[in-house]
């Protein structure tokens, strides 16, 4: 039998994981561990109840890299949901990369996120450098509490003052939980 950390059966090839995925119908509650040995040539593997321990597992590197508790959540959700989501990018497999940037001083792990200016129906947002995942996050949650409020707003982040991806799934979602 293979295991996730070891080598498939089949093969005594070195590893990475490049992706996961939640498992459906009889595999719901399962991570499904894309791994490549080499480009092109990939297996899967699954892992029942792996979800929570991928998700202690971000929030762990994040917060080790320096980011607080609260960013390193919103980061580590969104690169989970863009995972199940079967995005290409921004999902768990680039988590250790962007606790590198975090570390390395890159991306600020303390940000003052902030509105900077607005009106009844828009405000602009400045990151303070912080994970664009994080700072699109309370980009949104601005956003919706000011468009429940006013019936329309816009919301803009100055791209200087983030740095990161947006991950815009996590924004449909949010935006759509509300009705």
């Amino acid at each position: 039998k293979g295991t996730l950390f070891g080598r498939p059966p089949e093969t005594d090839a070195e590893f990475k994981i490049v992706d996961v995925t939640e498992g459906r119908g009889k595999m719901a509650g399962c991570a499904i561990f894309v791994c490549e040995t080499s480009p092109g040539n990939t297996f899967r593997v699954k892992m029942k109840g792996a979800l929570d321990s991928l998700r202690q597992y971000g929030v762990e590197a994040f917060m080790r890299a320096g980011l607080t508790e609260e960013g390193a959540q919103i980061v580590t959700e969104v690169q989970l949901e863009a995972s199940l989501r079967d995005q290409p990018t921004h999902n768990m497999a680039g988590v250790p990369g962007y606790a590198a940037r975090v570390a390395s001083g890159h991306l600020n792990g303390k940000p003052n996120i902030k509105v900077t200016r607005e009106t009844m129906a828009h405000a602009q947002i400045d990151g303070d450098n912080g994970p664009g995942q994080w700072v699109s996050v309370v980009a949104m949650r601005t956003a919706i509490r000011k468009a429940k409020q006013s019936g329309v707003c816009v919301v803009t982040v100055n791209l200087k003052k983030a740095s990161g991806d947006c991950a815009p799934g996590v924004q449909v979602r949010l935006a759509s939980s509300i009705g």
